[in-house]
């Protein structure tokens, strides 16, 4: 009896020791000698990931090889406890630095990071959404690259195209992101005699496009990971029924999208990474301004414009940065 015993307990201090080695193998785990950042980029979105790819090139390129710098990549759902436990996970492992892609993983970086600091990029009006004091001042641990663009380019091609059009404006009501580009969009938009309003959000785009049904001349996209995951199916609803989609998103660009309007996902990335070089070097985060994109191309789609009946004149084309044939 006392042999099995003491067999029994050896299986288990052996056990233990391979789970222990386990623990410190585990992905996120600074190797000896290196530092550790983590990254997290939330969903299967090509955007977040073109972003991220961007970033870690800059990094590379900056000094921080794979032997002095450990990145620790999450790829978690959208969901809130997937996003927090990512953070969690990032703090655990002990990461000097969390980059966060977008408003939503952002919101759970600054309520379970502490003091961690945060680096964030894609986030529309990170001021507005309380993620910083201030685009100049963060005064917080947190700061990164902002998306936003002025958005009277765009309602001045569509007042050009159509004046006084009808404008169904889709915005996901869970990314605070992407709601105040509502706001914005609608309160801008009345100064050029632009009649904007909200369209229903759903899980399926025929649901989307069928709610709006002759209401509006126009459907415009408003950046969200929500309506870039189903970007594809809207395109595709629309053009059933031949509404003209305009989206800032370059996700939409040649795609079915008569008109698009963003900044580029890889300057995102190279301007959070910009930061985080700066910040791996001893630099406060909460002393560099927020970063904002250098330019926005608008982009139109000659074929689509075809498609639907539009008169290809000057009107159509002015003040377009690139023109799809």
């Amino acid at each position: 009896m006392y042999g099995k015993v003491t067999a029994m307990k050896r299986m288990i201090v052996k056990l233990s020791g391979l789970m222990l080695l386990l623990l410190l193998a585990a992905p996120g785990t600074a190797r000896a000698g290196s530092r550790l950042v983590a990254a997290i980029v939330p969903g299967d979105l090509h955007r977040y990931a073109e972003a991220h790819f961007a970033f870690e090139n800059i990094l590379r390129a900056g000094g921080f090889s794979a032997d002095k710098l450990e990145i620790f990549t999450q790829t978690p759902n959208f969901d809130e406890m997937s996003l927090r436990n990512s953070v969690r996970r990032a703090v655990a492992a002990g990461a000097e630095l969390i980059v966060t892609y977008g408003a939503l993983a952002t919101r759970a970086a600054v309520d379970e990071a502490g003091k961690t600091p945060v680096l964030f990029a894609d986030v529309f009006a990170p001021d507005e959404l309380g993620f910083v004091q201030s685009m100049q001042a963060p005064g917080v641990n947190r700061s990164g690259a902002s998306c936003q663009v002025p958005f009277s380019p765009l309602l001045n091609k569509i007042q050009e195209i159509l004046p006084d059009a009808r404008v169904a404006v889709l915005f996901n009501p869970k990314e605070p992101d992407s709601e105040l580009q509502f706001k914005k969009l609608k309160a801008e938009g009345e100064s050029f005699n632009l009649k904007l309003f909200p369209a229903r959000f759903a899980d399926a785009a025929d649901k989307i496009v069928s709610g709006i049904g002759d209401k509006a001349d126009f459907l415009l996209l408003t950046h969200a990971a929500g309506i870039e995951a189903i970007m594809e199916q809207l395109l595709a609803a629309a053009s059933a029924r031949n509404l003209p989609v305009i989206a800032c998103s370059p996700a939409a660009t040649g795609k079915g999208a008569l008109l698009t309007y963003a900044g580029r996902a890889a300057e995102q990335g190279k301007l959070a990474a910009v930061h985080a070089l700066q910040t791996l070097a001893g630099q406060k985060l909460f002393l560099l301004p927020v970063r904002k994109p250098v330019a926005a191309p608008l982009v139109l789609d000659l074929k689509v414009a075809t498609r639907l009946g539009m008169a290809i004149d000057d009107k159509l084309t002015t003040h377009i940065d690139r023109v799809l044939k």
